[in-house]
């Protein structure tokens, strides 16, 4: 129990008074808090749809949004399989790894993408991250003829995720990710998997503009 609390602590979600030993609610906590109200109206929407998807697929599936120059998971249905990748809300991850964060960086408007590939550093989490900038630009240009992102492995190793666009007058506001270990991953066929978090978006994108 600890180690736990000595975790969130150093992850800002509580704090403790060393004079009183006591705990509360950290930075990070009310700052999940306020962005979870902002985001409310949206995940009414998105939150019937995902557990639509989560029940067809079996599979870890979770709304995430663009937040600076990351994306953040803010809803998340987990898998049914014990053998599975277990995403948490609040989770975070840079704009250039996996497949969730590429399908929002992806379809920014040009200039804004161009701004952040000029200064963003690429840092690996795994042997499949991208490993420069030339790389990511053609990862990038992918994406959108796709209209979808895949990943194998690059931020978490054995795990593979697919993404697809949740987009408001043409600008990604987040987006819908499936995640699932890859000896599973290979189970399936990519390309109908694909289709069905594009059909998720485009429902979501359908119900916020009407």
């Amino acid at each position: 129990m600890q180690r736990f609390l000595s975790t969130l602590v150093y992850e800002g979600f509580l704090y403790r008074d060393e004079q009183t030993k006591q705990y509360e609610l950290g930075l990070s906590m009310l700052f999940l808090g306020r962005l979870v109200d902002k985001q409310s109206s949206f995940l009414q929407i998105v939150k019937p749809i995902l557990k639509e998807l989560n029940q067809f697929s079996g599979e870890s599936v979770s709304y995430n949004i663009l937040d600076g120059y990351e994306r953040r998971c803010v809803l998340n249905f987990e898998s049914v399989y014990l053998n599975s990748h277990k995403s948490s809300v609040g989770d975070t991850a840079p704009l250039y790894i996996g497949a969730t964060s590429k399908s929002i960086l992806a379809f920014l408007p040009e200039e804004e993408r161009e701004v952040y590939l000029a200064q963003v550093v690429i840092e690996p989490r795994t042997k499949q991250t991208v490993k420069s900038v030339d790389e990511l630009r053609t990862q990038l240009e992918e994406v959108r003829e796709n209209g979808y992102a895949v990943s194998y492995g690059e931020r978490v190793a054995h795990t593979c995720s697919i993404s697809a666009p949740i987009r408001l007058v043409d600008r990604p506001i987040g987006s819908v990710t499936l995640a699932v270990p890859t000896d599973r991953f290979h189970q399936y066929d990519e390309q109908k998997l694909a289709k069905h978090l594009m059909i998720a978006a485009q429902k979501i994108e359908q119900k916020i503009h009407s």
